[in-house]
């Protein structure tokens, strides 16, 4: 899988720190990390998950297993490094992904109270010869799991940060307001995340949907004359469709037009107005700049 990352958001991480108690040295963590990417010319989710161990305090933190999702795909971790330098000011992050993919980012300290600390984090995806420059938000979740003195019982301290948004779809449509008869009436679509892309322009290809269902109505008032047809986005959440008018068979008059995007439970639909004229486009002549 050939993957092109062209990210064009900054990458802040959060390490979340909680100190031991001295009945308990072993640290158990779990790192989660969250961003976006373009991949394939698509702008995806991206996500990276894995169990640490920490001897002690000070210690190396050890690798124990993990994935990273990057768009659709799901990618075991073989192996992951996580360095802090400069008294924990600044961390470093070395992933290997089972298709000889690395992601190495580092970064800085740019936040921190008694517990928590926040960096802000850039780097590269590296796969083969090619190398990308990535810039994203990437939050770290750490959990530390001790033994109470007082209970017996495990204790699990949690601190969630960004917690992932369910996928929402938003939708931009152009259309032929007015079109003749034995003509093709076109619509053009297309999709994007409302999580990244919130109040999106049509010329707009940051965070577009590829593979979401498109389906159009077109229906005259009366509804003697109906129309359906539809596709699937592609080429950055972009769908173009027609529907083709014949004479004497499709009724002139104004027609309502339906555009849906679906996918799975996900639904958004947008209403519009076509005007159809009864006659031939090249049937139609200008008298005092006047169409008749």
């Amino acid at each position: 899988m050939k993957i092109h990352l062209l990210f064009c958001i900054f990458l802040a991480g959060i390490f979340v720190v909680i100190p031991t108690e001295a009945y308990s040295e072993k640290l158990d963590y779990v790192l989660q990390g969250f961003g976006y990417g373009v991949l394939e010319n698509t702008v995806a989710k991206i996500s990276i998950q894995a169990n640490l161990t920490q001897a002690e305090k000070n210690k190396p933190i050890t690798f124990q297993n993990g994935q990273a999702v990057l768009g659709d795909g799901v990618h075991p971790i073989t192996d992951l490094k996580v360095t802090f330098l400069q008294n924990q000011r600044s961390i470093k992050l070395v992933a290997m992904i089972d298709d000889g993919i690395s992601i190495n980012i580092a970064g800085r300290l740019a936040a921190s109270n008694q517990h928590d600390s926040i960096f802000q984090v850039r780097g590269n995806i590296d796969e083969k010869n090619s190398s990308d420059k990535v810039y994203y938000f990437l939050s770290l979740k750490q959990i530390i799991k001790s033994q109470s003195e007082k209970t017996g019982h495990d204790v699990l301290i949690e601190k969630q940060v960004m917690p992932r948004q369910k996928k929402e779809l938003t939708m931009e449509v152009n259309h032929i307001f007015r079109n003749y008869w034995n003509e093709n009436y076109k619509v053009f679509v297309k999709v994007f995340d409302k999580s990244i892309n919130p109040r999106p322009n049509f010329d707009d290809y940051f965070g577009t949907l590829n593979g979401i269902q498109i389906n159009v109505t077109l229906a005259n008032l009366d509804g003697t004359s109906k129309y359906a047809f539809g596709g699937v986005t592609k080429n950055n959440g972009y769908w173009e469709g027609s529907q083709y008018l014949p004479e004497n068979i499709s009724k002139p008059g104004k027609y309502n037009v339906t555009v849906v995007a679906t996918r799975g439970d996900d639904v958004t639909s947008k209403s519009l107005t076509m005007f159809l004229i009864g006659t031939p486009s090249n049937r139609v002549t200008i008298t005092n700049g006047t169409a008749s």
